[in-house]
């Protein structure tokens, strides 16, 4: 999570004592997870070659085309189910 620039943070603060707590702010981006925690995306991993409305991250292709054994119906490594599975 650190690499993709996530953190979760837990809103429900406990009562103490001895401190006193400033009140939590909580980002207006923040993701709600539950009750009491969220998510914050301090880092964009946005890949720069995709549509504005894209959320695909930033990646590397290691594979060769025409070889995926998933044989995903809209796989665009994949040629042709026949050519995948020959290969």
């Amino acid at each position: 999570m650190t690499f993709l620039g996530v953190e979760i943070i837990d809103t429900k603060q406990q009562p103490d004592l001895f401190v006193d707590i400033e009140p939590l702010e909580i980002p207006s981006d923040a993701i709600l997870l539950d009750n009491s925690h969220c998510v914050v995306i301090n880092k964009n991993n946005k890949d720069k070659g995709q549509r504005m409305a894209c959320g695909c991250m930033k990646s590397k292709d290691i594979g060769e085309y025409n070889t995926c054994p998933h044989l995903c119906e809209y796989c665009y490594a994949n040629a042709s189910k026949e050519v995948a599975v020959a290969n």
